[in-house]
């Protein structure tokens, strides 16, 4: 699978998109095709951290992100931690994040990203006895944007999936209360995490999944029951699935193609696969593959086919296997991993972008098995599936499904239910050292180093221009090109080429810098242009400073945490008389080493008007 971009010109006309047909005569149209070169490789991972829900999905750029939970301390809901791992297209680590809360125990559940490379998790977040629902925003560099908790109206409730699109987030889940039955919900927000509306409704069953449809829709299924519900989330129509008289089990999906939503079903040791259409109606059964009771992942390709990847018995172990499934409800192309370590799949995650394909996989919970990897990251190429690291050899293996499903309506309403804002409060954010991937095959090669070395005068800046488009800075890897140094220090971007990997190294360095910091002892704001503002003048490069401004009865009337902020003598929109006031200014600043000092200042400043 690769990345597509067709640009068309006709005179001076031009026309970007990703699909464009041309109908005009002397139309030249180009077709630019556009593959990140990649590593194969086969990585455990270390289970220091393991909920037994990862999930793995692909940036815009090729870069992979892993999502996960801290099992320490689930027992007395402390400790609980929402993990974020950032690993470039080669498995380089280039962030790893542990986001947590002194008063709730976070589990993640499910994440997704936009084209901005924002980050958005879904989760539950425990509190003694006490269960919510969390959001969290990330933005690429694992810096934390946005925490919100909130609760809903029941007793417990349990977070499933989040889904985003352009300007809108959903989230799916369960509600549960000691006097009502189970009941699902979704719930609407805006990309601000402000609550647009909720709905619930019943029967409902203890696992489930949503995605929005593209008629900006949701489709929803818990159990053998599956929802409908339009933009507004009102129910268009709900079903009642069932088998030869019992009720259906589903394993997987949704996932939308052409004409409606596909399932992955279980019955009798084996997987199948349904899709409803628009309207509710069964449109097709594919034929059975044996399989373990497992959840397969399904994710949906460019050219309405959908890519599952599942577990299958072999002899006695268990072995990852994936095939194509058409739009109308044809199995091709089965294989089987082969690999060198023994391994036992259970949860299975994946991603596909830039002509890779990324599988995610968690071990078995139970500790009586003797396997060489547990927890596992796979990356190869979608159309070199053979190296020598892993074999993917190819497989038949379909039985000619005997039974035929039934889908009865069922009426039931949406009821508004509502999700408050219980806090928003400080979420605390720790650089997270995972417990390591470890190569069980390594393919990779060491890069070819070019470096500069820059002396750079006091009080002046350095700008660097990276060589081409296909180098990142590895420290800010969705930073432009051109990037101003104003810091000492090493600097690295990498070409992001597994196959003939490349780092610039640009080193900036300083002579020691004598750091002079200076504030006027007077001030005029008469908006003359002439000395109207009280500001903080100097050569040092400031990594932080406090500016307070008091009267002299020992008010407040002014705080800044900004070093360049300047003070027009106003105190909450008044002019404050002329006279006296005291200036304290604490303040950090990087030394000729790149150590940080501190200093502070303080003195009296008059204000004349």
């Amino acid at each position: 699978m690769v990345s597509m971009r067709v640009k068309c010109w006709l005179g001076n006309i031009f026309w970007p998109g990703k699909q464009i047909t041309c109908f005009l005569t002397i139309v030249i149209c180009f077709i630019l095709v556009e593959k990140l070169p990649g590593q194969t490789y086969f990585k455990s991972i270390g289970t220091a951290a393991s909920s037994y829900n990862m999930k793995v999905l692909h940036f815009p750029n090729g870069d992979i992100l892993l999502g996960d939970s801290d099992l320490q301390g689930l027992g007395d809901n402390e400790s609980g931690k929402v993990i974020l791992t950032r690993l470039d297209n080669c498995g380089n680590l280039v962030w790893s994040n542990s986001y947590e809360r002194e008063d709730e125990y976070l589990e993640f559940k499910d994440f997704a990203i936009d084209h901005e490379n924002q980050i958005y998790v879904f989760g539950s977040a425990f509190r003694g006895f006490d269960e919510l629902v969390f959001l969290l925003k990330v933005s690429g560099d694992g810096t934390l944007v946005k925490f919100s908790l909130f609760e809903t109206e029941t007793v417990d409730r349990f977070s499933y999936s989040i889904d985003l699109t352009d300007d809108r987030l959903m989230v799916y889940g369960l509600l549960l209360d000691f006097n009502t039955k189970k009941e699902g919900f979704v719930a609407l927000f805006d990309l601000g995490f402000n609550f647009q509306w909720g709905r619930k409704f019943t029967p409902f069953e203890s696992t489930g999944d949503a995605t929005f449809s593209k008629d900006r829709g949701t489709m929803c299924w818990s159990g053998s029951f599956f929802y409908k519900l339009d933009q507004n989330g009102e129910i268009e129509w709900a079903l009642d699935g069932s088998v030869e008289g019992e009720s259906i089990l589903t394993l997987s999906g949704p996932v939308e193609l052409e004409g409606g939503h596909v399932f992955q079903g279980y019955q009798n040791d084996a997987s199948f696969f349904y899709m409803i259409n628009n309207e509710g109606v069964l449109q097709w059964q594919s034929a059975s593959i044996p399989s373990k009771k497992q959840a397969a992942h399904l994710l949906p390709l460019s050219n309405n086919q959908i890519m599952v990847t599942y577990t299958a018995t072999d002899g006695n172990e268990q072995k990852l296997c994936r095939l194509l499934l058409d739009h109308h409800g044809q199995i091709s192309d089965q294989q089987r991993l082969s690999v060198a370590a023994k391994y036992q799949p259970e949860s299975i995650s994946q991603s596909i972008g830039f002509g890779h394909h990324v599988i995610l996989v968690n071990g078995v919970l139970r500790p009586d098995y003797s396997l060489d990897v547990e927890d596992f990251l796979l990356q190869f190429e979608t159309d070199m599936p053979h190296t020598n690291c892993l074999d993917w050899e190819p497989i038949s293996d379909q039985i000619r499904t005997s039974y035929t499903l039934n889908f009865n309506a069922i009426d039931t309403p949406a009821v508004s239910t509502l999700l408050t804002l219980e806090s928003a409060t400080k979420t605390g954010v720790n650089s997270w050292q995972m417990a390591g991937f470890t190569d069980q095959c390594d393919e990779s090669l060491e890069p070819s180093i070019t470096s500069f070395d820059s002396l750079i005068p006091c009080g002046e800046t350095w700008e660097v221009v990276l060589p081409s488009a296909d180098f990142q800075w590895v420290d800010m890897p969705d930073a432009p090109p051109v990037r101003i140094l104003d810091q000492t220090g090493v600097y690295e971007a990498s070409n992001r080429d597994c196959i003939d990997p490349m780092v610039y190294e640009y080193t900036m360095t300083q002579p020691d810098c004598e750091c002079n910091l200076y504030l006027a002892n007077a001030f005029t704001p008469n908006n003359d242009g002439i000395n109207d503002f009280l500001s903080l003048q100097g050569t040092c490069h400031l990594t932080g400073a406090r500016i307070l401004i008091f009267d002299r009865w020992g008010n407040t009337v002014f705080e800044s945490t900004n070093p360049e902020t300047a003070w027009s003598g106003d105190f909450k929109g008044q002019k404050l008389p002329s006279g006296v006031y005291v200036a304290q200014i604490s303040y950090t600043k990087a030394n000729q080493s790149g150590a940080l000092e501190e200093g502070k200042i303080m003195q009296d400043v008059l204000l004349i008007r």
